[in-house]
């Protein structure tokens, strides 16, 4: 018998009891950092989950959706920006948190207050309740620094599958300028959506302004779907304080501020190349894996093919001032390694680049 907003039944917000759930990627499976291959270094996009006891996949509910009767928000893919999403929306709707982790759903229900209006689910068909999907999985770079869609494909799939006719889709993942129309225009079309794209605006660590308080950017497909536009205006503006209308998907795509960071030092030490133990290694893993900030390195011993996810530096050409100040909002040096100049660094700050020194 499951406790707590998690649902372990088709029957949405009902208890009990559900065949075991089969998973592509384990639950509990941790991500390491590997640096050969891409599928090491990101997994793979997980299939769709099935259970023993749904060999086939359930229809969509037949019945349209009417955007006067009250939503059922579903969030795709809970981690950190998901996970904010479902807490801002349930301030004002019932909303259902979809990953396929099932201990991430199972740990959000346990966490997330009792009196909630969230609900957590692993299951796809609990999906075909849903009015307003909302898309938060992670977009990464490959090392190629083409982005991986798979796990927004995914997720579209799903929705593809389950949801009704006037069912309003929102792209919340950061992608590239043109993507939304690509991977929903057609789908939208066929099937009846309103679907836009809205930038996560969720900065890790940062509690103020509260994420409801800062102004939220919204667009449509009116072009394919009209009323698009519309339909996620009334959607957000329950949610956010402010709500700003931009023309079309792609204006709000090119508005996604991502900051760059500049690490300094990739190896385990001064003199050093080897990557074992490497704070600095440590910190630019950290940082691409938030989505939030584009990552460069810079270490005259190590070479890019050493670390072939982030890009690095060329402290030949680029390690200078002005290269600097144009290219970065911020710089961390995590030691001194040989062969840098580190006199370029003075009077960065009064330029507006912040620098962190992490050694003396």
């Amino acid at each position: 018998m499951a406790t707590g907003p998690y649902l372990d039944t088709p029957e949405l917000f009902a208890a009990g009891s559900s065949p075991a759930c089969q998973f592509g990627v384990p639950s509990d499976r941790k991500l390491s950092w590997v640096y050969s291959t891409v599928d090491e270094y990101y997994p793979t996009t997980p299939p769709t989950e099935l259970c023993e006891s749904d060999e086939e996949l359930c229809e969509a509910a037949s019945s349209s959706v009417h955007l006067d009767r009250e939503p059922l928000v579903a969030v795709l893919g809970v981690g950190y920006v998901g996970e904010h999403l479902v807490s801002n929306f349930a301030r004002k709707y019932d909303v259902l948190g979809f990953d396929v982790s099932e201990a991430r759903m199972r740990h959000l229900a346990e966490t997330f207050p009792s009196d909630t209006r969230a609900k957590f689910t692993c299951r796809p068909k609990d999906l075909a309740h849903a009015t307003h999907f909302l898309i938060s999985v992670p977009t990464l770079l490959r090392p190629d620094q083409t982005i991986d869609s798979s796990f927004l494909r995914s997720a579209i799939e799903n929705i593809a599958t389950y949801a009704r006719q006037g069912s309003v889709v929102v792209v919340e993942s950061s992608v590239a300028v043109g993507m939304t129309r690509s991977l929903l225009g057609t789908l939208a079309k066929e099937r009846g959506f309103f679907a836009g794209m809205s930038p996560e605006r969720v900065d890790p660590g940062r509690t103020e302004p509260p994420a409801h308080a800062i102004p939220k950017i919204v667009s449509g497909l009116d072009d394919v779907v009209p009323g698009s536009l519309n339909a996620i205006i009334r959607l957000y503006s329950q949610v956010f304080d402010k709500v700003v209308p931009v023309s079309r998907p792609e204006v709000a795509e090119m508005m996604k501020f991502r900051p760059s960071v500049l690490v300094v030092g990739i190896g385990f030490k001064r003199g050093q190349s080897h990557l074992a133990n490497s704070p600095g290694l440590d910190l630019a893993r950290s940082l691409v894996l938030t989505e939030k900030v584009e990552v460069t390195w810079v270490d005259p011993l190590v070479k890019q093919e050493a670390v072939p996810q982030i890009k690095k530096l060329d402290e030949t050409s680029e390690w200078n001032s002005e290269s600097l100040r144009q290219r970065f909002n911020m710089i961390v040096v995590a030691f001194r390694q040989e062969e840098l100049d580190f006199q370029v660094l003075e009077g960065m700050e009064a330029k507006g680049v912040r620098v962190e020194m992490w050694c003396d």
